[in-house]
């Protein structure tokens, strides 16, 4: 007998939107979505990125459909006009995958309000914007999914990293993901966290260059040893491990899923230890 297991997770026909979908987390969300049949737009700001990306994808799914569009999330014009070109393109967006992120470490005490409003309006104010953006037409179907990949951090805090702001803001987004699940939940639509502990993209490896910066060439081999000594499973994450999480989120798997944060750390959180660093 044929297999239905995987009829649930089968998006054909549903139009996907990707913020950061060219590289890291991103550029996975985005093939586990086209993997499963969805037509799937990525917003970069980097064009020659998105390019590179949109031929990798199309090349790794048979027959898939990538668009791209440049998204600048701390220019509010730019948020403006992709959410109106992604709409005008995709005929509507089914399934909206906040991914792109931006982090800035600096202690709490030498934070000024251009940190604040930079970190504010990438993390928490456009995702707000493309959500009102495309509501309505989820509304309208009676169907919608929406999913912010967020961080352990808006649960968790750090010592010597320096990230207060980046949690505060990360701890926003997932409070605001559970007001729209509980604003939308009636029309079909479902919101989730998803929460990443470390995996090795390249915004890590940013944070762990202007760290090594800082602190000395010994702190690369410091902090994957002490990330990789805090989680259960004894390493950092792959960036494809989040793909089976998206498959179920954005699809009738898991329908019934809403207004919930899934944690996807290797057990980072669970463990209590100190922090060596």
């Amino acid at each position: 007998m044929k297999s239905t297991a995987f009829e649930q997770f089968d998006l054909s026909g549903k139009s996907a939107f990707v913020t950061g979908g060219g590289t890291g987390i991103g550029y996975n969300v985005s093939h586990a979505l086209l993997k499963s049949g969805a037509r799937v737009m990525i917003a970069a700001r980097r064009e020659e990125v998105l390019a590179d990306a949109a031929r990798r994808l199309m090349e790794s799914v048979e027959g898939g459909e990538v668009y791209c569009t440049r998204l600048d999330l701390s220019d509010r014009n730019s948020v403006e006009e992709v959410a109106d070109h992604a709409t005008s393109r995709l005929g509507g967006v089914d399934i909206f995958v906040a991914n792109a992120g931006k982090d800035v470490i600096t202690p709490v005490d030498k934070v000024d309000y251009g940190d604040i409003d930079a970190m504010y309006q990438v993390n928490v104010a456009s995702n707000m914007r493309l959500v009102t953006a495309f509501l309505p037409y989820m509304r309208k179907n009676q169907w919608g999914r929406i999913i912010f990949i967020s961080s352990i951090l808006a649960k968790l805090a750090s010592t010597r990293e320096h990230l207060g702001l980046y949690c505060s803001a990360k701890a926003a987004l997932n409070s605001y993901a559970r007001s729209v699940a509980a604003e939308s939940g009636r029309d079909g639509i479902t919101v989730n966290n998803i929460n990443p502990g470390l995996h090795h993209t390249a915004m890590l490896q940013e944070f762990i260059d202007a760290s090594v910066e800082a602190h000395g060439p010994q702190f690369a081999d410091e902090f994957v040893n002490s990330i990789n000594s805090q989680t259960i499973l004894g390493r950092m994450g792959r960036t494809d491990e989040i793909e089976g999480v998206i498959q179920l989120l954005a699809s009738e798997a898991g329908s019934y899923i809403t207004g919930t944060d899934i944690t996807l750390d290797g057990g980072m959180s669970i463990l209590l230890k100190p922090n060596p660093l």
